[in-house]
């Protein structure tokens, strides 16, 4: 199977989009916003559980990054014992 390069940024920047990437919990909290429960919702607040503990936040219908990009991090735990040895 032969695959083409692509240049994404380059086509969302002549579309007038901006191009960033985010974690797992704050692409979520996105999602939910866009397709989910906090769908036509202004602010609010999504907790995943999964390999650990995260959240995105949404305010004014954007999602929350804060100053240092901390926002919505709850806590970084680990789930597995085994895996943080």
């Amino acid at each position: 199977m032969k695959y083409a390069l692509m240049d994404n940024e380059g086509q969302l920047l002549e579309k007038g989009k901006r191009p960033s990437a985010e974690n797992d919990a704050k692409a979520a909290a996105l999602c939910e916003q866009w397709l989910g429960e906090l769908k036509g919702v202004d602010t609010g607040a999504v907790m995943t559980l999964g390999t650990g503990v995260g959240g995105g936040i949404v305010v004014g219908g954007k999602l929350l990054h804060g100053s240092s990009f901390q926002a919505g991090e709850l806590s970084w735990m680990i789930m597995n014992q085994e895996a943080g040895q």
